[in-house]
């Protein structure tokens, strides 16, 4: 949809959906990847998750989760399930650059994108629809475009 002569709007599900595509690519990176990486790399790839995840999540939390008024039944608690998943991923980030060996490390690495697959697939199966629902598309909209100033991204059309 065009607004103006060189913006469109952009659903803030489209973009997080976007985000999700490209975390998921990484991981599927990492665990291509990382079987022969010594500790300083898996502290450093645990570093730049904690950097895409926490950003992703942050902004996920204040842009569209704290927005969904608690309409349906089960919503508070699956709201809360989310964001205590959140802080989950927080501190198995943190506790890996405290990793004292690889097996550790890759463990707290694995365990971190098991989750976060499994935290998107809710994400994606339940709470995105019942946010659309609820907000409807002009918010959902608008949102999008405060995403995409926080991003500091120009979202115009081609």
């Amino acid at each position: 949809m065009m607004r103006g002569a060189s913006n469109f709007e952009m659903n803030i599900i489209d973009a997080l959906l976007g985000e999700h595509a490209a975390l998921l690519t990484v991981f599927d990176h990492i665990q291509k990847f990382s079987s022969g990486w010594d500790l300083g790399h898996l502290r450093e790839t645990g570093s730049l998750l904690e950097s895409l995840i926490l950003t992703h999540a942050y902004l996920e939390d204040e842009l569209l989760f704290d927005m969904i008024p608690e309409v349906h039944p089960g919503l508070a608690e699956t709201l809360q399930a989310m964001h205590q998943e959140h802080r989950e991923l927080r501190g198995l980030l943190r506790h890996l650059q405290e990793a004292e060996n690889v097996r550790e490390a890759r463990g707290l690495l694995k365990h971190a994108m098991e989750l976060a697959r499994e935290h998107f697939a809710v994400e994606e199966r339940v709470l995105f629809g019942l946010a659309g629902e609820v907000l409807g598309e002009d918010r959902l909209a608008a949102l999008g475009q405060e995403w995409a100033e926080r991003r500091h991204l120009s979202v115009a059309a081609v």
